[in-house]
C-alpha cells in the first residue's frame, strides 16, 4: 500500500469524528464561494439581491454539498451503520416493555442453545489442553482379529487399542515418524480403584500408570514440582506420585509444600514430585486420574487393579494384552507416513513372539488415528444425547425467533405512516430495510451478551444433572469457540427474524398509507399469525418429546425391580492386596459381615460381587447337565453373593433355599438361579439339584449346583428383559474376590446405620474406607440419570417453549383488540354481547392454535421415531401423551388469550367509535 492510500484511508478514518473546526472551515469555504460568484454576477450587471441568489443557484443547495463533502472526507457506509446503530438505541430505548420482552425471549433461546454447545465443545469439540494436540495419534491395531493364544492371550482395557507392554519398547526404536511414543493405563475401572492413606486418613481415588516420557509426550509441565522420569522407571527406584491439580486442591488445600509429602497407596508409600496444571485432566475424560505413578511393576498395584495371582507376569508375559499407546508426530510428518513406517516394525514384533509357523496373513496391521481430543468413549457415549438435546434448544431458539418476528411485525404495522412519509421524502427501500434489520440485529446481539450468562450457568448445571459426568474434570467455561458460536447465533437470529418484518413494513403504497388514518388490520395480521402456528407447531415437538421422555422415566422407576430398593444401604470394600491377599482377604470379608449384622438398625446384611443397577454385570458361556446339552449352551449374566443375599434383598425365593454361611465357610460350588435360567436351561424341570458349568461345553469337574430358585431381579441397568442370571457362592469362584460390596436392609434411617458401619469397620481395620456409601434407592437414581437428563431438559425446554408462544399469542391478539377496537366498538353498539366478543378473540386463538398443532402433530410423530430407542415402555405414537400435549396447548392458548378478550368485552362503544 503506497503513501498517497493510506493519506487518504487516513484522512477518511479522521473525518469520521465530529469536528466543529473542520465544520466551520467548511461552512467558510462555501460562504466564500458565494461571495466570489456574487461579486461575478454585480460586475455583469445584477444588483446584490439577485447576484447572490443566482450564485446559490449555480451553487447548488449548501446542506446537499455539505453533506457530500462530508461523505469525501469520511467513511458514507460506516456513518450510515453508526446513524442506524443510533437510530435503533433511541427506538430501543423509547418502547422499554418491547425491548425486554424480545431481548428477554432472545436471551433464553440463544442462552440455551450456548449452553448445550458448551458442552458439547468440552466433549466432541475442544482438543486436549496439550502442547500442538493436532500432533497427537493414538496406536490402535484393525479388526478384530482372532490371534492364536501363543500371541494374544489376555486383553485388558479398551480392546483394540490394548498392546503388549514390550510393544512400547520395541515401537520406540523403530525410528519411526514419531518424536514421542508413550506409554498409559488406568489403574481401575472407576475413581475407586486404589486405596489412599494421607496422614492416617484412608479414601479412594483413581489413577494411571505411565512411562517415564508421557508428560514430555503431552507437552505438560508440572506447575509445581517435576514430572516422572526415566530414572524413576528403574527397579528399586523410590516410589513417587504426580497429583492432579484437582485432588491436590481437595486433599492438600493448595499447600505449595506437598512435593516431598509421603502418602500410601494400597500400602505401599509414594513420594509426591509434582502437580499437573489445573486443565490437564489426561487423555481420558470419562476417566481423569487423580494422580499418575511410573509404569512398572509395584506390589500391590497393578494396570486395570488386576488382583489375580499372575498380575506380576503382565509386564513380562507377551500374550498380555493390556497396555495402551500414544505418540506425537514429527514436524512435517504425516500420520499415514508414520503409519507405515510402525506397522512394518509392529507386525515384524508380532511374527517374532509367536510360533515358527505362524502365517502372516493372520497378523493385524497397526493404523494411527487422531488423539487431539484425548480417547474417543466419553463422546461416543454422550454424543448422540447431546445432539438430540443441541435439536432440542434450536427448536427453542426458532421459537423465540419466531416470537421476535411476531413482535417486530406488529410494531412494523404501527410505524406505517412513519415509513411512507419517509419513502414519500425519498428514501430508498434498500436503506429502510438495512435499517430494520439493524434494529433487529441489535436486539439479538443484547440479548445474545445475556445469552452467555445463561449459558455459563446452564452448561454447569447440564454437568451436574448427567451421573458420569459430575466428577469429571469437563471444562464448560465459554472459550473462544463457544462465543463465536453466540455471536454468530447472534447474528443469524438477528437476521432471521428481522428479514420478514423489513421486507412487510417497506412493501407499501405510499399515497394510500398517508392518507390512511387506520390499516388493514386482518392483512397485516396474516404473516404474523403464522408465525404464532409456527411457534405451536414447533412447542407440539418439545412438548411431546418432553411427554415421551417422562413416560419413559416414570415406567422405569415404577416397574418391578424384583427386589426392595427402601432401606438398603449399598457399599463397598477394596482393601490393599499387600496388606490382604487370598484367605486373608477372604476372611475380611467374613469378618465385615459379621461385624454389620449385630449393629442396631440393621435387620440383614449380605454381599455381592456387583451391586445391582451399577451398570455392571458379570457374563459368559454356560452349558448345563441336562440331557440335550447342545441346545443349553447360551450366555448367562451371573454373581457372586455371600449369604442370605436373597433375604437381604428381598428377592422372592420360588424354590429351595437361600445361600447360607455353611456354603460360603465351606466355599461349596452352589448357586440360586432366576426362573428365566430355569426356563431357558432347564425346560419342564424342577432345576434344584441340577448343575452348570460356565463354559460352552459342560465340564463336570467345574460344575456348580443348583440349590434354589428366585424370581426374575434387575440386574445391570433397568431397560430391557431380565436375563438368565445365577447367583453363585463367591468362594466358588475366589478369583472373582477383589472388590466386595455390601448390601445391608436397615429398619430406620439408613444414614444413621452408615455412620455405625464406619465406625465398625474402624474397629476392624482404619486403612480400608468403605468406597462410595449409598442407599440402593440412590444408586437405582444414579442408573438412570440419562434418562432424567433427557426428561428434564426436554421439560424445561417445553416450558420455555409454551411460555414463547403464550407470549405470541397474547402480543398477536392485544395488537389485533387494539387494531380492531373500532369495529369492536361497533359491533358492541349494534347490539352485540360481551360473550360474544370475548368468544370472537377466543376464537381466533384456538383457531391459531389448532392450526399449530396440526402441522407440528404429523413432524411430532416422526421425530418419535428418532428416539425410539431412548423411550421404554411407550410407543413412538402413544395416543395418552398426544391427548396431554393437546390440552397443555389449549390451555396456554386459553390463557394467553384470556386478557384480549376480557379487554375486548370490557370496551366501551362510545369510546371505541371515536378511536380511529
Amino acid at each position: 500500500m503506497n503513501r498517497k492510500t493510506l493519506r487518504r484511508s487516513w484522512s477518511r478514518l479522521k473525518g469520521l469524528l465530529p469536528s466543529r473546526r473542520r465544520d466551520q472551515e467548511l461552512a467558510d469555504e462555501l460562504e466564500t464561494h458565494i461571495e466570489l460568484l456574487t461579486a461575478d454576477n454585480i460586475r455583469l450587471g445584477m444588483n446584490p439581491a439577485d447576484a447572490r441568489r443566482a450564485a446559490m443557484l449555480k451553487l447548488g443547495g449548501i446542506e446537499s454539498v455539505k453533506e457530500s463533502y462530508r461523505d469525501q472526507r469520511g467513511l458514507p457506509a460506516l456513518e450510515a451503520l453508526f446513524q442506524d446503530l443510533r437510530y435503533a438505541f433511541r427506538g430501543m430505548r423509547r418502547r422499554p416493555g418491547f425491548t425486554l420482552t424480545a431481548v428477554a425471549c432472545l436471551a433464553l433461546g440463544i442462552g440455551a442453545t450456548t449452553a448445550l454447545f458448551s458442552v458439547l465443545n468440552a466433549v466432541l469439540i475442544r482438543h486436549l489442553p496439550v502442547a500442538q494436540p493436532e500432533q497427537l495419534v493414538q496406536l490402535r491395531f484393525q479388526g478384530d482379529a482372532k490371534l492364536p493364544r501363543t500371541i494374544r492371550h489376555s486383553n485388558s482395557g479398551f480392546s483394540r487399542a490394548s498392546f503388549p507392554h514390550y510393544m512400547l519398547q520395541d515401537l520406540q526404536d523403530s525410528g519411526s515418524g514419531l518424536s514421542e511414543l508413550f506409554a498409559f493405563v488406568p489403574m481401575n475401572f472407576d475413581r475407586h480403584g486404589v486405596t489412599v492413606n494421607i496422614d492416617g486418613v484412608p479414601s479412594t481415588a483413581g489413577g494411571e500408570m505411565v512411562s517415564a516420557n508421557y508428560f514430555r509426550g503431552l507437552g505438560v509441565a508440572p506447575v509445581i514440582g517435576r514430572a516422572i522420569s526415566e530414572e524413576d522407571l528403574k527397579p528399586g527406584a523410590p516410589n513417587v506420585a504426580v497429583l492432579s491439580h484437582g485432588y491436590w486442591t481437595r486433599q492438600f488445600g493448595r499447600d505449595r509444600g506437598v512435593v516431598g509429602h509421603r502418602i500410601s497407596l494400597n500400602g505401599q508409600p509414594f513420594t509426591v514430585i509434582g502437580v499437573a496444571p489445573q486443565e490437564f485432566f489426561g487423555v481420558n475424560a470419562a476417566q481423569p486420574p487423580e494422580f499418575w505413578i511410573p509404569l512398572r511393576d509395584l506390589p500391590g498395584l497393578a494396570p486395570w487393579g488386576n488382583s489375580s495371582p499372575k498380575a506380576s507376569q503382565m509386564f513380562s508375559d507377551r500374550t498380555w494384552w493390556w497396555c495402551m499407546l500414544m505418540g506425537r508426530l514429527k514436524p512435517g510428518v504425516t500420520a499415514q507416513q508414520a503409519q507405515l513406517q510402525l506397522d512394518a516394525r509392529f507386525r515384524q514384533s508380532l511374527a517374532a513372539a509367536g510360533p515358527a509357523d505362524l502365517k502372516p496373513e493372520i497378523l493385524p496391521h497397526l493404523e494411527l488415528t487422531d488423539a487431539g481430543k484425548g480417547l474417543d468413549n466419553l463422546r461416543s457415549r454422550l454424543s448422540r444425547p447431546l445432539q438430540l438435546l443441541l435439536a432440542a434448544t434450536g427448536l427453542v431458539l426458532l421459537i423465540a425467533c419466531a416470537n421476535v418476528a411476531t413482535l417486530l411485525l406488529a410494531r412494523a404495522s404501527a410505524r406505517q405512516r412513519e415509513t411512507s412519509v419517509r419513502l414519500a421524502l425519498g428514501a430508498l427501500r434498500g436503506r429502510l430495510i438495512r435499517q430494520y434489520l439493524t434494529e433487529s440485529v441489535m436486539l439479538a446481539l443484547v440479548g445474545g451478551g445475556l445469552g452467555v450468562l445463561v449459558a455459563y450457568w446452564g452448561s454447569h448445571g447440564l454437568v451436574l444433572l448427567d451421573r458420569d459426568t459430575r466428577a469429571l474434570s469437563l471444562d464448560v467455561q465459554p472459550d473462544g469457540t463457544v462465543l463465536g458460536f453466540c455471536l454468530g447465533l447472534s447474528l443469524l437470529t438477528g437476521i432471521l427474524f428481522g428479514l420478514a418484518p423489513a421486507f412487510r413494513a417497506t412493501r407499501t403504497n405510499v399515497s394510500t398509507r398517508i392518507q390512511e388514518g387506520v390499516t388493514m388490520h386482518v392483512r397485516r395480521l396474516s404473516l404474523g399469525s403464522a408465525l404464532v402456528a409456527g411457534q405451536v407447531a414447533l412447542s407440539v415437538l418439545l412438548l411431546f418429546g418432553a411427554g415421551l421422555f417422562l413416560r419413559t422415566l416414570g415406567n422405569l422407576e415404577s416397574q418391578d425391580l424384583g427386589f426392595r430398593s427402601e432401606n438398603l444401604v449399598v457399599f463397598s470394600l477394596n482393601p490393599p492386596r499387600t496388606a490382604y491377599t487370598g484367605d486373608r482377604r477372604v476372611e475380611l470379608y467374613h469378618r465385615v459381615l459379621e461385624a454389620i449384622q449385630p449393629l442396631p438398625g440393621v435387620e440383614s446384611a449380605t454381599s455381592s460381587g456387583l451391586a445391582l443397577l451399577s451398570g455392571w454385570i458379570n457374563n459368559s458361556d454356560a452349558s448345563a447337565d441336562t440331557a440335550n446339552r447342545a441346545k443349553s449352551s447360551n450366555s448367562l449374566s451371573w454373581n457372586t453373593v455371600g449369604p442370605n443375599y436373597f433375604h437381604t434383598m428381598g428377592m422372592n425365593l420360588i424354590q429351595g433355599r437361600d445361600l447360607d454361611w455353611a456354603d460360603i465357610r465351606l466355599a461349596r460350588k452352589v448357586a440360586v438361579v432366576n426362573t428365566a435360567m430355569a426356563r431357558h436351561f432347564f425346560p419342564s424341570q424342577n432345576p434344584v439339584g441340577h448343575r452348570f458349568s460356565m463354559s460352552e461345553e459342560y465340564n463336570p469337574s467345574e460344575a456348580i449346583e443348583i440349590i434354589g430358585v428366585v424370581g426374575d431381579a434387575k440386574y445391570g441397568t433397568l431397560r430391557g428383559e431380565v436375563d438368565p442370571t445365577a447367583y453363585i457362592s463367591y468362594p466358588a469362584i475366589p478369583e472373582s474376590v477383589s472388590k466386595m460390596h455390601y448390601e445391608v436392609r436397615t429398619a430406620g434411617d439408613p444414614a444413621a446405620v452408615l455412620s455405625t458401619i464406619r465406625t465398625a469397620m474402624r474397629g476392624i481395620d482404619p486403612d480400608v474406607p468403605l468406597i462410595d456409601p449409598k442407599t440402593q434407592t440412590e444408586l437405582l437414581r444414579d442408573s438412570l440419570g440419562e434418562e432424567r437428563l433427557f426428561a428434564v431438559l426436554c421439560t424445561v425446554f417445553s416450558g420455555l417453549a409454551l411460555i414463547l408462544v403464550a407470549v405470541g399469542l397474547y402480543g398477536t391478539l392485544a395488537y389485533a383488540v387494539t387494531r380492531r377496537t373500532n369495529e369492536i366498538g361497533i359491533r358492541m353498539a349494534l347490539g352485540a354481547p360481551r360473550a360474544h366478543v370475548l368468544w370472537m378473540v377466543l376464537k381466533e386463538s384456538l383457531v391459531l392454535t389448532g392450526a399449530g398443532a396440526l402441522i407440528g402433530l404429523p413432524a411430532a410423530l416422526a421425530a418419535a421415531r428418532l428416539v425410539e430407542n431412548q423411550i421404554f415402555g411407550v410407543k413412538p405414537g402413544d395416543p395418552l401423551t398426544l391427548a396431554a400435549t393437546l390440552f397443555m396447548l389449549i390451555l396456554v392458548g386459553a390463557a394467553a388469550s384470556f386478557l384480549p378478550a376480557r379487554r375486548a368485552a370490557h370496551i366501551d362503544p362510545q369510546v371505541a367509535l371515536r378511536n380511529e
